[in-house]
């Protein structure tokens, strides 16, 4: 049986920010997950998420989410 992890992306952003991709992210427990936060319409972009499962962590500057889930389930994230 395959465990499966699901983020669901919520943004709390400024009016003149946009996201763009999915609302969800989905990952198995104990493979290598790497996924990308697109947003336009701010200078400097800089990213933070709240909520994130143990393994995973994001890259502040490129706002890429990257690890290795550890356990299954439903996450609420949020952006900013």
């Amino acid at each position: 049986m395959r465990a499966l992890l699901a983020l669901l992306l919520a943004a709390m952003l400024p009016a003149a920010v946009a996201v763009s991709g999915p609302a969800t992210l989905q990952g198995t427990v104990g493979v290598p997950l790497i996924a990308g936060i697109v947003a336009s319409g701010g200078a400097p972009l800089t990213y933070d998420a709240i909520g994130l499962p143990a393994g995973l962590v994001l890259d502040p500057a490129s706002g890429r989410i990257t690890g290795t889930p550890g356990a299954a389930g439903i996450t609420v994230v949020t952006l900013s």
